[in-house]
């Protein structure tokens, strides 16, 4: 594995890939997993800041999975042009093509906007990363 800025991407704003989405998506809903869990255990020595707003904005439909997709809920026109080219592949293949490329151009703008919504969280997610890697629970 190679080590580089975690969050970089997102404090220089730049648009993330799926991957790094997914990647801070599965990060957040670990972080909240532990603070479940140092709660239940009352490790007050241990805390994280709180990540569901990070875990909202990339799971819209709240499925609380560990992988990340460009949900139809993020834009209604998404939802009709991805309904649009399913209706149209056995009919009409290439109008389901051209449809189906204008959802993939969309889900684009979305994943910048998305990139661009993280930015705030940048911070947060740096403190938890270095908490969750720097946590020595042997003291305890």
């Amino acid at each position: 594995m190679i080590f580089r800025e975690p969050f970089g991407e997102f404090r220089q704003k730049k648009y993330s890939t799926m991957c790094e989405l997914f990647e801070v998506k599965r990060f957040a809903m670990l972080c909240q997993n532990i603070s479940i869990l140092v709660e239940s255990l009352k490790l007050s020595f241990f805390q994280l800041p709180s990540l569901q707003e990070v875990i909202d904005l990339l799971d819209p439909d709240k499925q609380r999975v560990p992988h990340f997709y460009i949900y139809s809920s993020y834009s209604q026109e998404l939802l009709l042009l991805r309904e649009k080219a399913k209706q149209l592949q056995a009919s009409h293949p290439e109008e389901a093509e051209k449809t189906h490329f204008a959802a993939v151009e969309l889900e684009d703008r979305i994943r910048q906007k998305l990139s661009l919504q993280l930015q705030p969280y940048v911070s947060l997610l740096e403190i938890s990363l270095q908490s969750v890697c720097l946590s020595r629970f042997s003291d305890c």
